[in-house]
Formats: C-alpha cells, structure tokens, sequence
C-alpha cells in the first residue's frame, strides 16, 4: 500500500522540489531578490497568452510567490499551482516555445540559444512535473474519500 501523499510535508517530496526548482528558472529581474520576474519577458508571455490565460498565470504567480512560501506545509497552495501550471503549459501554442527559452540564462559560450528547444525542454519538464503530482493528489484524495466495507 503507498503513503497517502497529503500525508507527507510537501517540501519533501521530490516532484514539488523539481517543480519549484523549475519555477526558479524564469526570468527574473535583475538584481531582485524577490520573485519579480523580467518585465520584457512577462510583456511577451501576456501578448503570447491573451488575456484569459494570462488571468491563469497571474494566478499561478500569486500561488508560487505569495501562498507557498506562506504555508510550504500545505497541500492546497500546491494543488492550485499544478492546476494553474497545467493549464498554461499545455495550452497548444507554439508561440510559447520562443517566450519560454528565456526560462535559463543564454549560454556564454556562443551568446545564444536554440529556438524553441529551450522553451520546449522546460514546458514538458514543467508539464511532466505537474502532472505526476496531478495524479498523486488525485489518487489520495480518492483513497480518502473512500469508506472502508
């Protein structure tokens, strides 16, 4: 039988330490210590998104940013994250592949990155990550709701 994942600390679990290390990536402003992300980069993620999707990722940003580091014990700021995170990534749009190479520093090596690798790399290790924990709140809120025969 497995744990029930609601039973664990979620900064334990290696999925929210992956997911949480990937939102670490975006693009931040420079010299900020806080979560403030790159203006150029959220102007081009709200014209990529349109408005109801950015709705979605302003909203994914307060839950990572605000709630999280509020209640790093709780489930439910993380449930909501993956739901947000899921909806933005798998969104079918290729447009999002170019905005989303900003997600890690350009290499120094050769001053640039592959378009659309970079975007495409992090959108599946997002969208994966959020998935597998999508799944494993799912099944043990199930498991709980069940009444023993």
């Amino acid at each position: 039988m497995t744990a029930n994942i609601f039973t664990t600390d979620p900064a334990e679990h290696p999925d929210v330490a992956r997911l949480l290390d990937l939102l670490e990536l975006l693009p931040h402003s420079r010299g900020s210590a806080s979560h403030a992300l790159d203006e150029d980069f959220v102007r081009e993620l709200r014209r990529v998104l349109g408005a109801e999707l950015m709705v979605v990722w302003d909203n994914m940003f307060q839950t990572w940013s605000e709630d999280i580091p509020h209640a790093p014990h709780s489930w439910i700021p993380l449930q909501r994250l993956v739901d947000y995170l899921l909806e933005i990534v798998t969104h079918p749009s290729p447009e999002l592949h170019p905005v989303f190479d900003r997600v890690r520093p350009i290499s120094a090596d050769d001053g640039r990155s592959a378009a659309g690798v970079i975007g495409r790399f992090w959108e599946n290790d997002v969208a994966t990550t959020a998935w597998h924990l999508y799944v494993s709140m799912e099944a043990a809120e199930r498991r709980s709701l069940r009444i023993a025969p």
